[in-house]
C-alpha cells in the first residue's frame, strides 16, 4: 500500500510537471501565434502599400506613355507640315524662276522693239 501511494505520489508529481510544462509550451505557443499574427497583419499592410505604390508607378508609366504618344503625334504632323512647306517652297522657287524668266524675255524684247523703234524713227527722220 505504502509503495503504491508512493508511485502515486511520484505519478502526481510526474503529471504536475508534466501540466507545468505543457502549460509553458502552450504559453509559449500563443505567444509565438500572437507574434505571427502580428507580423501577418503587418505584412498584409505592407502588401497593401506595394500594390498601392505599384498602381500609382503604373498610371504614372501609363501616363507618361500617353504623354510621349501624343508628343510622337506632334512631332509627326509637325514633320508633315515641314514636308509640305518644303514642296510649296519649292513650288514657289519654280514660278519664281519661271516669273523671272519671263521678266528676262519680256525685258529683252522691250529692248528689241525699243531698238527696232529708234531705227523707225531714225529711217522717218
Amino acid at each position: 500500500l505504502e509503495s503504491n501511494a508512493a508511485a502515486t505520489k511520484t505519478g502526481r508529481n510526474e503529471y504536475i510537471l508534466a501540466a507545468g510544462t505543457a502549460r509553458e509550451e502552450l504559453r509559449k505557443v500563443a505567444s509565438d501565434r500572437d507574434e505571427l499574427a502580428v507580423t501577418i497583419e503587418r505584412n498584409e499592410e505592407r502588401l497593401r502599400s506595394l500594390r498601392e505604390e505599384a498602381e500609382a508607378s503604373t498610371k504614372g508609366w501609363n501616363e507618361a506613355v500617353l504623354v510621349a504618344e501624343a508628343a510622337n503625334e506632334e512631332l509627326q504632323r509637325a514633320i508633315s507640315n515641314r514636308d509640305e512647306l518644303a514642296a510649296a517652297v519649292e513650288g514657289n522657287q519654280a514660278q519664281l524662276k519661271s516669273l523671272r524668266e519671263g521678266v528676262e524675255a519680256a525685258e529683252q524684247a522691250r529692248q528689241e522693239a525699243e531698238g527696232r523703234t529708234d531705227a523707225t524713227r531714225e529711217e522717218l527722220l
